[in-house]
């Protein structure tokens, strides 16, 4: 491979990496914000001041005047930390898809798609394209089926773009797990659907939410994971790319 080509890919390389490290740090200023409001919520003062120094004002289009709108009270500040979670999860939601989107772009860069919809269908084109991807993916120093996760990923972006992070089956269970060539039953299955049953979350009898919050259950960051995830997912791309022969 020439010099002038390992320079094309390492630049699209970089460009990418340093796109995960900015969304990376948006993350960690939502989760700042996160804890320390949550923080100072624990002590009623505290949270009764918080609330009487915000006001809220709308131009009444009937009388003509700004119809000022009395603070928030106690009786709702479970509702409103309710309410900063699920925006918080809006937002982490959405900085996924910002991720995963960004690393169809590198693929479809590297790999020299020229039509919109081959978008679609990168994933597999990267895995039929560079020898010896998948396997790399599968069996790898992190000790994580990244060929997994990345098809989950995937799935997780399809439910937050077409369906605003609910879904009301789990189809994308199966799409994921069969993309990447796993089968439910087993202990691999079984690893997979424990690891996909962290980010749901059941609202109602009829919706999932993917959920990005933590709550105590899992020892790791939700969102970091999956950030780490896709930048390991590139990292073998890359070194797969610029070493065709070595496996």
């Amino acid at each position: 491979m020439t010099n002038k080509k390992k320079k094309y890919y390492k630049g699209h390389f970089d460009d990418f990496l340093l796109s995960l490290q900015n969304i990376n740090a948006h993350h960690f200023f939502i989760q700042k914000r996160e804890k320390a409001l949550l923080n100072k919520f624990h002590n009623m003062q505290d949270v009764n001041d918080f609330f009487s120094s915000i006001s809220f004002y709308a131009d009444n289009p009937i009388a003509g005047n700004k119809e000022i709108f009395p603070p928030i009270t106690l009786d709702n500040r479970d509702k409103y930390i309710e309410q900063v979670l699920h925006l918080n999860n809006r937002q982490k939601q959405y900085l996924l898809v910002e991720a995963y989107e960004n690393l169809e772009k590198y693929l479809k860069n590297i790999l020299g798609c020229e039509e919109n919809n081959e978008e679609k269908y990168i994933l597999k084109k990267a895995k039929s394209d560079i020898c010896g991807l998948t396997e790399k993916l599968q069996s790898n120093k992190t000790g994580i089926n990244l060929n997994f996760r990345i098809e989950l990923i995937k799935q997780f972006r399809n439910i937050i773009v077409h369906n605003n992070g609910f879904t009301t089956s789990k189809d994308f269970i199966d799409k994921a797990l069969k993309n990447s060539g796993i089968s439910d039953s087993g202990d691999k299955g079984k690893e997979c659907l424990d690891f996909i049953n962290y980010f749901l979350s059941a609202k109602d009898n009829k919706n999932i939410m993917l959920d990005f919050v933590n709550n105590g259950l899992i020892k790791y960051d939700k969102f970091d994971c999956l950030l780490r995830n896709i930048a390991s997912y590139a990292m073998i791309v890359n070194y797969k790319k610029t070493r065709k022969k070595t496996k």
